[in-house]
């Protein structure tokens, strides 16, 4: 695979060509690892470990830039999951009248689109997004709604 991957950083390999087949299943195996991409019929090494020496070093490369977007999506998920959380604790506590937000509604919730909580006709809470937080409702009935200008549409 060494010798593959060092020729590789030189000069991709066209599909279904006589080098293709000779080291395909090198090929095939960096693929899998995301060591080697396919780019319009030709294969090449990932741009993102294009400058490691060899394909230990690049795998550690890839690894490890990996977990940090894995990182960075877990924290991204958090911050928007904590963000809900806090818009059905807003309108928990300033009750929503005639489909209206309230006078005072932070801008972020005016223009919003997600989850409405409806009970005996009228809207408990609000969240955006699919994924609802721990202390949404469970006893109402869930509906999708658009907010625009602060005024609720159930959709």
């Amino acid at each position: 695979m060494e010798k593959i991957f060092k020729f590789l950083k030189s000069a991709p390999i066209q599909n279904n060509s006589n080098d293709y087949f000779e080291f395909k299943d090198d090929i095939l195996k960096m693929m899998d690892l995301g060591l080697v991409i396919k780019d319009s019929g030709w294969f090449k090494v990932n741009p993102l470990i294009k400058s490691k020496k060899s394909v230990s070093e690049a795998r550690k490369s890839l690894k490890s830039k990996m977990e940090s977007w894995l990182n960075q999506m877990e924290r991204l998920d958090n911050i928007q999951l904590n963000f809900r959380k806090d818009m059905v604790e807003y309108f928990k506590q300033n009750p929503i009248t005639n489909n209206t937000m309230p006078a005072l509604t932070p801008y972020e919730y005016l223009n919003t689109k997600g989850f409405a909580y409806i009970m005996n006709g009228e809207i408990v809470t609000l969240h955006t997004g699919y994924k609802p937080p721990y202390n949404a409702p469970k006893s109402c009935d869930r509906f999708k709604y658009e907010a625009i200008n602060g005024m609720i549409q159930i959709v």
